[in-house]
């Protein structure tokens, strides 16, 4: 027996191999070969009229890198301005034919603008900003309980549980729970706990951590009517999103019996609050964008059940909620006058216009922002090539004006 027999080539199993590869290299060629390139994808093509010159005095005609080669034919001249007839070669797929074929061109110069944000000569041309959105559509429901035990009304926690659906994210889950916990402080001051934890199939862990004071400041023994005053502190705490606002609010409100004698003698008391004053101060202060927006339409509708009895010295209730919401544009179309940089100064005037600039680092500010955006025309830049002559300029303008957004109404 031949010990060195298994390293011997099997002529089948080589066989198969090279077929596989030669198969894979084909596949390969062929790709590559008729993909369509991704520049070719985004750009397009281009006009070869005026992206394409040659000057009269090429001298090098044959690339030694690429072996691509250029003929250039002197045609005439006019008032000693060469005209001549030139072809290159190399031609590309997304390539289009000039007037005089296809690789070849007579081209006697030209001068070509690049835009840059609005034309430099726009004078209140009307620029129409079109939107269209599916309504954003959500249904919910869901169901909960809570409740106290032997009069405790100190500790209460309430939960819930609810399936929703979105006509853009789909079918969603929420789970919540809110305990809440109250104690006496001074006198008729009560300090309230509260901790709200929800979690959102769509939206991820939300916490709720806040902190109140409520004080009875004044009391009416004859009208049977209290004035109370209430101050606290809120956060919310996204586990997607992360800090989200910290929140501290006041209010004032009355509380008053109502007392109401039926035919058999028993009376019955009723109670009712009213507010009279609140406000809100967000300490995060939120960004702010400023931009051109269509106008949206919103419609809420909610609703909610809650039953509750008294069974062996607990309270325990419960409820079962619906709500649904709808935002759709209130208009698909927007129309502002566009000013460009050479009439700048006529789009001062009006609060409404588009303006030909832009900001660099753009994004949200607050009334603490230390450095603002720095802003900048868009001019528009000029390119030249000739016989003879070649280059770029641009427009300037000899005053130094203020720019702006286009003013933006918030719905009411």
């Amino acid at each position: 027996m031949n010990m060195n027999s298994r390293f011997v080539r099997n002529p089948k199993t080589q066989s198969w191999a090279m077929r596989g590869f030669a198969g894979f290299m084909a596949g390969v060629m062929i790709f590559t070969t008729m993909a369509i390139p991704q520049s070719a994808q985004a750009n397009g093509p281009t006009q070869p009229e005026t992206h394409s010159f040659e000057p009269i005095g090429t001298t090098q005609m044959v690339d030694p890198f690429s072996g691509n080669f250029t003929y250039n034919i002197p045609l005439l001249t006019v008032d000693g301005y060469p005209v001549n007839l030139a072809y290159h070669s190399g031609i590309t797929m997304d390539q289009e034919a000039s007037w005089t074929g296809l690789g070849w061109n007579l081209n006697v110069g030209a001068i070509t603008r690049g835009v840059r944000g609005l034309p430099d000569d726009f004078k209140g041309e009307a620029v129409v900003t079109e939107q269209n959105m599916k309504p954003n559509k959500t249904y919910g429901g869901g169901f909960g309980a809570g409740g106290e035990i032997f009069g405790i009304d100190n500790l209460k926690v309430t939960g819930s549980l609810g399936v929703n659906y979105n006509n853009y994210t789909g079918v969603g889950t929420e789970f919540s729970i809110s305990p809440s916990y109250s104690l006496a402080a001074g006198g008729s001051g009560k300090l309230g706990l509260g901790l709200g934890l929800t979690s959102n199939s769509n939206t991820g862990l939300s916490i709720q951590p806040s902190v109140s004071y409520s004080y009875q400041l004044d009391k009416a023994e004859k009208e049977n009517a209290t004035l109370n005053g209430k101050v606290g502190i809120g956060a919310t705490f996204n586990s997607r999103a992360g800090l989200q606002s910290v929140s501290v609010d006041a209010s004032l409100t009355t509380e008053q019996g109502l007392g109401k004698v039926n035919k058999d003698g028993d009376e019955r008391t009723t109670d009712q609050s009213i507010g009279l004053a609140s406000a809100n101060f967000d300490m995060m202060q939120p960004t702010y964008t400023p931009k051109v927006s269509l106008s949206t339409k919103s419609t809420n509708v909610s609703g909610r059940f809650t039953t509750g009895l008294a069974l062996f010295g607990g309270h325990p209730l419960a409820f079962i909620n619906g709500y649904y919401s709808k935002q759709e544009l209130k208009e698909n179309t927007k129309s502002n006058p566009a000013y460009g940089y050479l009439n700048s100064d006529e789009g001062q005037k009006y609060d409404n216009s588009l303006m030909d600039f832009n900001r660099e680092n753009d994004g949200g500010f607050t009334e603490n922002t230390p450095a603002l955006p720095v802003t900048n025309f868009t001019y528009d830049v000029m390119s030249v090539n000739g016989q003879g002559v070649g280059g770029s300029y641009r427009p300037f303008r000899s005053e130094i004006g203020y720019v702006f957004d286009s003013k933006s109404i918030p719905n009411q």
